[in-house]
């Protein structure tokens, strides 16, 4: 039929690959000459054409890595061997205190397509009427952004599914942070992600777990660049710049982005960074230019170790 366009729903074009996978082309290209995949068709302009299989495979890869294993190890394995991996792999890390795994089970469950529909949010607001918030944040929250990512890395859950989490969470988070004081105990914090980082979950936490302890925590909202940051910083009187990074921001882009803010910001002015994208950038060797080279820069593993850092500093005599 003239004016008629067909859109191929079974492949993707290389920049797809990359926005869905955080995989860069260099990764991709590396990967393909040295372990055979991915194995993309050519299209008409030679451009390399991937199929969805190979992205649900490189989302998995993906996911496995994040826990040690290398590429090498698992780009010849099966779909159901790197689904029984990652299984195999959550079961053995998952931190066993402050939470039930019968808590991850039912969360999965209430996110199931064929669950009543909003299930996951009284079951969420139920949870911390129970629990509290604290235990909440430092204790459920990680587990259950990692067992939420990994069911739907592995095919059990759908993406509107993983999106209605994130949304029911950022809200919960949202409605607690608005009724705590601001406190006018320093030092203040100023909270973002970098350019491209839409995850939120992992810094809202640390606002609100920040307010709780007593600190004048400001989100600026996600996406701010290092100028803009240290423009905020200045204006605030912040003491302390924190972003957050999910494992979607690639280690290289990450590494770059810490960089060129610890060089946009004032040298006495602390930079912390959190967050999967952040623990890889983290492990780089990169040497003089690795992130353990930069004075000034703290990786933290977690929230709560972070608020415990603020109250050092908050405390009599602290630096």
């Amino acid at each position: 039929m003239p004016g008629l366009i067909c859109v191929n729903l079974e492949t993707m074009n290389q920049l797809m690959v990359e926005q869905r996978t955080g995989l860069s082309r260099e990764v991709l290209r590396k990967w393909e000459l040295r372990y055979s995949f991915p194995q993309p068709t050519r299209g008409a302009r030679g451009q390399r054409i991937y199929t969805h299989a190979d992205v649900e495979k490189l989302l998995l890869i993906k996911r496995l890595m994040l826990s040690g294993l290398r590429p090498g190890q698992l780009v010849q394995l099966s779909m159901d061997e790197l689904q029984q991996l990652l299984k195999q792999r959550h079961t053995a890390d998952t931190p066993r205190h402050g939470h039930s795994p019968k808590h991850v089970d039912e969360l999965l469950a209430a996110l199931q397509p064929g669950a009543a529909p909003y299930a996951a949010q009284p079951w969420i607001k139920s949870l911390v009427a129970r629990e509290g918030l604290d235990t909440f944040i430092h204790e459920h929250l990680p587990v259950f952004n990692r067992a939420v990512g990994d069911a739907w890395a592995a095919g059990q859950l759908p993406v509107h599914a993983e999106h209605h989490y994130s949304e029911t969470v950022r809200r919960l988070l949202v409605e607690h942070r608005a009724v705590l004081s601001t406190s006018s105990t320093p030092p203040r914090v100023l909270l973002s992600t970098p350019p491209g980082e839409l995850h939120e979950l992992g810094v809202l936490a640390l606002e609100v777990a920040l307010a709780a302890a007593g600190a004048y925590a400001i989100y600026l909202g996600a996406q701010s660049s290092p100028v803009d940051l240290a423009q905020a910083a200045q204006t605030f009187s912040a003491g302390v710049v924190a972003v957050s990074m999910s494992s979607h921001v690639p280690p290289a882009n990450a590494h770059d982005y810490i960089v060129a803010l610890r060089e946009a910001l004032p040298s006495d002015l602390m930079l912390w960074v959190g967050g999967t994208g952040a623990a890889l950038a983290k492990s780089l060797n990169l040497g003089d230019s690795s992130l353990e080279a930069w004075p000034g820069v703290t990786v933290f593993d977690s929230v709560r170790d972070a608020v415990g850092a603020w109250q050092a500093l908050a405390s009599p005599g602290g630096t």
